[in-house]
């Protein structure tokens, strides 16, 4: 009867452990926070409680595909310095959204110098080619098409968000290695006109507190279940993002699906603060604390027609201007005030500003149009565009751009000639006339023609055959009178560079063949 007793004790003992452990494995203590599904990830649907490193996905079989999608571009840079040949491809990847039955929106900065873009769908391990319908590095957006009958045709797309308040709440979605879909909610910090990433000006970012380890640019943004815009960078550290609104968002995609793109506005315009009151009185200027100074304008720009250097601009479209340059807009706080231009305007448009001119204040027209950074001294957006050059004896001839300076390395100005980083860092943007370039003898592919002459690197060519130059075409046009370059004239050096013509022809041809140049001159009609 005892040992009856005793194993009725022990039987009813284990039967409790059980049912105490299978209790609490269903609420959540601090041994099991995981025991409920976290809110930010989709649940299977097996009952299995999720973890909240590695989100549950919905069945593709039985729930409408998100919208998302990832962008695997495979691309190809050219040779800054050697501009018959290409550097060694690379591949990006990022993100996508589907705008339309055909149309996905990216980053620029991820299809850039493309040689292929491929799509991945959610839960898909197709890859679809896509085609580069305009990518515009201004505002770092690019719109891919894919053909009709593929199946993002049948995924649910988006509207753009017209209302994005600042410190909104917002849901940030992206794929995972196996693409999967991950989401994680976000939370609108501040509004700023901070620079991107391939532009030398910068337009309206968001910046987004999320809890999400965003893996990629290009990951679409939604409020309200509609799209807000697109993340463009992010800071593991402080676990914040930028994100490009959708106001540019649907400008761009508008004006992409026309046959004539406008693309953004500029004033063409430098300027900076105007704290110091002592030049606020030299200027004309009272002590209030507003007006910014104009530096210069560019050649060929609206600001050229009516703004002076040393100009102040107290007023901007309506808009009071304060010493800083900023204003305060009624949906965003203080803004640069570039954001009235860019944001709020078009080219083609004109704003009235209030000036202080030689003490007298004045009303003026600015007319606004695209920015043709090709126009620039010193270009910096070659953006795939084959480069004109110039190979003769051996000697490589063609315009400086910011990319070839760029190409040393994150401290370029120490490595490059000192007058080159001097011009770029001064008047990169401002030739002193329209269609004015710095063109360089590049450096010097050896050759007995050229003894001497090997240790020339990134010399500003001032004449060719006795004949001042101003850009490369320039060159081109001296060499369909003369025949071919005779003398190049060095800046600062006193002794010009001679060719012997008797030998130049033979010269080019072993000089062709020696290093694989399939045209030794190449002109492209800009």
């Amino acid at each position: 009867m005892k040992n009856h007793n005793t194993l009725y004790l022990i039987t009813s003992l284990i039967i409790f452990i059980a049912i105490t452990r299978s209790a609490s494995a269903q609420s959540p203590t601090p041994e099991n926070p995981n025991a409920h599904t976290p809110k930010n990830t989709y649940t299977h649907s097996s009952p299995t409680p999720a973890n909240p490193h590695t989100p549950i996905l919905p069945n593709p079989h039985t729930s409408t595909p998100p919208s998302v999608v990832r962008v695997t571009t495979s691309y190809q840079k050219d040779n800054p310095y050697y501009p018959w040949q290409k550097q060694r491809p690379g591949a990006r990847t990022g993100f996508g959204v589907i705008i339309d039955k055909s149309h996905i929106l990216t980053t620029e900065n991820l299809v850039r110098n493309h040689t292929l873009i491929e799509i991945q769908l959610p839960h898909s391990g197709e890859n679809i080619t896509a085609t580069l319908v305009k990518s515009d590095h201004q505002v770092n957006l690019a719109l891919l098409h894919i053909e009709e009958n593929s199946p993002i045709a049948n995924i649910n797309h988006k509207q753009f968000a017209k209302n994005i308040p600042l410190k909104s709440s917002v849901n940030i979605v992206q794929l995972d290695e196996t693409r999967g879909v991950q989401k994680g909610d976000g939370h609108i910090v501040k509004a700023l006109v901070e620079s991107l990433p391939n532009a030398s000006f910068g337009i309206l970012q968001y910046d987004i507190l999320t809890d999400l380890n965003v893996t990629g640019e290009g990951a679409p943004v939604y409020i309200d279940n509609q799209l807000a815009g697109i993340m463009v960078s992010y800071r593991s550290s402080s676990r914040t993002g930028k994100m490009i609104p959708a106001i540019f968002i649907t400008r761009f995609f508008n004006d992409a699906m026309n046959n004539t793109y406008k693309g953004f506005a500029s004033a063409g315009f430098a300027w900076e603060p105007l704290v110091d009151p002592v030049k606020r009185k030299y200027l004309g200027v009272d002590s209030s604390a507003n007006g910014v100074q104009v530096m210069y304008s560019l050649p060929g720009s609206g600001a050229a027609q009516s703004l002076k250097p040393n100009d102040v601009i107290l007023t901007w479209d309506g808009h009071l201007i304060d010493n800083l340059g900023y204003y305060i807009d009624d949906n965003y706080g203080r803004l640069l005030f570039s954001h009235l231009i860019k944001g709020n305007r078009v080219p083609g448009e004109k704003i009235t500003a209030t000036i202080v001119r030689d003490g007298a204040t004045q009303q003026i027209q600015i007319p606004l149009a695209r920015r043709n950074e090709s126009a620039d001294l010193i270009p910096e957006n070659t953006i795939g565009a084959p480069r004109d050059y110039i190979i003769t004896g051996g000697l490589i001839i063609q315009e400086l751009t910011g990319q070839m300076l760029h190409a040393y390395g994150t401290k370029w100005q120490t490595r490059v000639n000192p007058r080159l980083a001097h011009i770029y860092l001064t008047k990169q943007q401002s030739p002193d006339k329209p269609g004015d370039h710095i063109v360089l003898l590049t450096s010097v592919l050896d050759d007995p023609i050229n003894i001497g002459y090997q240790d020339f690197r990134n010399k500003i060519i001032k004449k060719i055959n006795g004949k001042p130059i101003r850009n490369i075409s320039d060159i081109f046009d001296i060499i369909k009178n003369d025949g071919n370059i005779k003398t190049i004239s060095l800046h600062s050096i006193g002794v010009d560079l001679i060719l012997d013509q008797n030998e130049l022809t033979s010269a080019n041809q072993r000089i062709s063949a020696q290093y694989r140049i399939p045209q030794l001159q190449r002109k492209t009609n800009k």
